[in-house]
């Protein structure tokens, strides 16, 4: 009777276990683990490029051509299209465009015929671009409709180096990089360069007449070098006439070689001193020797860009059978042309590069009847992507003056304050008063 009892319950058992439904499925939790996954990043660098008669909606149109891919990436290219007069009206042709962009590199600016093209990479916010679509019901939930070739993958994410704290500052990274245009610009400009050689500031003892045939001859060489030279009795005369207004104008802070250049619009100026010797021996025979010191500065900044000196031996003196005057002359003409010019043309040529790829050329520009600190503020955010830096160099109630570091020709720089005053209603009358070497004057207009 046990034994029946006891099987009675173990069949009860099994029964029970099998018959017992399954357990409740969360629909709760499956709708949570079905939603879409945000498949893009916060943020994400772009390349942009637009194209217009007016710089300013040139760099405005490739800030939207990188917002755009950044739409493609988070919706889709085919929804992006089929939603596209709602984007125009609520993203692309947003004046608050610069919410969801910031520009990282600039990488082109260049005018081809009557049209300005811009193009450069941008940050993209991915996570503020989504938040706007969502307030549009454009996307719900972080829903994307189809995949496009922006699709972020791990692959995008930049690798962080724990040793980048201790590696050297670049270049690079201080001064920027330049566009392919703008290095072809300062291969021209430097082909193009104005060459102002003068007398030495240092006091040495010997007679100008060997001097200045030492500035003919360098003259000689950089002309024969497809440079452009300024004649010496044109600098002479500026400086005789207009000593009185050199010192009013610059107190003494400059130079009278560097003024005399800046007005002359030299781009670089050189130095030349020297001592020569001569001798005679019977037969009528005449030797001399030179010894020569050059120097050479960029004519907007005073900065060195060549130093060369050379002293001829009585080995490889001169010699003239006409008079111990005529070997002299003979030497430091020689000494300069064959000795020194060529080794600083050289330096020069290297230098100048250089300097102009890192800073820049030199401009100054001046604005008449300025406008008040917050304009002037808003003006220089505006103008400041399109050029390497800025210096004040005086500021008064009615005047104010900047020295301005910028690749390009002075009609360039004009243009793109133009560009970035006419969407600025304290300046959009502003306009050049005066344009002359490397100088703008503007009037406010105000």
């Amino acid at each position: 009777m046990k034994k029946i009892i006891l099987l009675a319950c173990m069949l009860f058992l099994i029964f029970s276990c099998v018959s017992e439904p399954p357990p409740k499925k969360d629909k709760d939790k499956d709708k949570k683990d079905d939603k879409p996954v945000q498949t893009y990043p916060d943020e994400k660098e772009y390349v942009g490029g637009g194209k217009s008669t007016s710089l300013a909606e040139a760099m405005m149109l490739a800030k939207v051509s990188a917002v755009q891919k950044g739409v493609r990436e988070i919706i889709g290219k085919s929804k992006e299209e089929a939603n596209k007069s709602t984007l125009d009206e609520m993203l692309y042709n947003s004046k608050h465009i610069n919410s969801y962009v910031e520009m990282i590199e600039r990488t082109r600016k260049d005018k081809v015929g009557e049209e300005y093209v811009y193009e450069g990479r941008f940050l993209v916010k991915l996570k503020a671009v989504a938040g706007s679509l969502e307030a549009h019901g454009i996307i719900g939930d972080g829903e994307k409709e189809d995949d496009t070739d922006t699709e972020y993958t791990t692959e995008d994410d930049t690798d962080i180096d724990e040793d980048k704290d201790d590696e050297p500052v670049t270049d690079k990274e201080v001064y920027g990089e330049i566009t392919k245009e703008e290095e072809k610009y300062i291969r021209k400009y430097i082909d193009k360069m104005t060459f102002l050689v003068y007398f030495s500031e240092e006091t040495v003892e010997e007679d100008p007449y060997f001097i200045k045939g030492a500035i003919t001859i360098a003259n000689d060489y950089l002309i024969s070098n497809g440079r452009t030279a300024i004649d010496l009795a044109q600098a002479e005369k500026l400086k005789e006439d207009n000593q009185l207004v050199y010192e009013e104008e610059t107190g003494g802070s400059i130079s009278i070689v560097q003024w005399i250049a800046q007005k002359l619009n030299a781009d670089v100026y050189v130095e030349i001193t020297g001592e020569t010797q001569g001798k005679t021996e019977p037969g009528g025979k005449y030797y001399g020797t030179a010894n020569v010191q050059t120097k050479a500065f960029q004519a907007s900044t005073g900065e060195l860009v060549g130093s060369v000196a050379y002293n001829q031996l009585d080995a490889k003196a001169s010699f003239s059978k006409v008079s111990q005057k005529d070997a002299r002359l003979k030497a430091i003409q020689g000494v300069v042309y064959s000795k020194v010019m060529p080794q600083i043309f050289k330096q020069i040529n290297e230098n100048m590069v250089d300097k102009i790829k890192k800073l820049g050329i030199r401009f100054e520009i001046i604005i008449q009847n300025p406008p008040n600190d917050r304009a002037m503020s808003k003006l220089w955010k505006k103008v400041e992507r399109d050029i390497k830096s800025y210096d004040l160099i005086y500021q008064s109630a009615d005047e104010v003056k900047y020295a301005v570091y910028f690749i390009g020709d002075i009609e360039d720089l004009k243009n793109v304050f133009y560009d970035a005053t006419e969407s600025m209603s304290e300046l959009e009358e502003m306009y050049a008063v005066l344009v002359r070497g490397k100088t703008i004057t503007f009037n406010s207009g105000l």
